[in-house]
């Protein structure tokens, strides 16, 4: 045992870190962003709707996340020399979830009005176009959500808050030109981003 730091070692973790925590702090700003601008543009009650909507959408990118991420992450940790296998992994894993997200939006699409009506009451019939048109993201979420669990176990989490940094100009940009249409049009640059 020797107290002496191992100068290589430590590089290679406080590089990582360092990516981790940019990619976090760009992730909360890019997940963020549409909610300030709808808020600052259209209201709180504008943001009530599209916040809750957008909630709904993105339950499955967070059950993904806790419970087959972190399954997911050791496996792909193990092959992050092979890029083939990741790529194949990564494939395998996108076509298992389209198995049951693309059905799992059409059946959501359809069915939005009386879902959110029992869900979460009548007063909420203004989140009911917004979650339909985010509804069509849904497998595009989850598959940026295995995207990233390959990215990070692979150690290229620059590219991944380069992406965030991508993605959260789309966002915010998309919010403030489409705000003008409303919630709806907020909804619409935000799926264009997601996709």
């Amino acid at each position: 045992f020797t107290l002496r730091i191992d100068r290589a070692r430590l590089r290679e973790l406080l590089g990582f870190g360092t990516g981790q925590t940019l990619f976090q702090i760009v992730n909360i700003i890019a997940t963020q962003g549409d909610n300030v601008v709808v808020g600052h543009a259209l209201g709180a009650t504008a943001l009530g709707f599209y916040s809750r909507a957008y909630d709904l959408i993105k339950l499955p990118g967070a059950v993904f996340t806790n419970i087959v991420g972190n399954v997911l992450f050791p496996a792909f940790s193990r092959l992050q020399g092979d890029r083939d296998a990741l790529a194949v992994g990564f494939r395998h894993v996108v076509f298992a979830n389209a198995l049951v997200l693309l059905p799992a939006s059409a059946v959501l699409i359809a069915v939005a009005p009386e879902a959110i009506r029992i869900l979460m009451g009548p007063h909420w019939a203004g989140a009911v176009v917004p979650f339909q048109i985010l509804a069509l993201t849904m497998l595009m979420r989850v598959s940026y959500k295995v995207g990233v669990v390959v990215a990070t176990a692979a150690g290229a989490v620059y590219a991944l808050a380069a992406t965030n940094v991508v993605y959260a100009i789309a966002v915010i940009g998309g919010a403030a030109l489409t705000a003008r249409w409303g919630i709806s049009g907020v909804a619409v640059s935000t799926a264009a981003s997601i996709t």
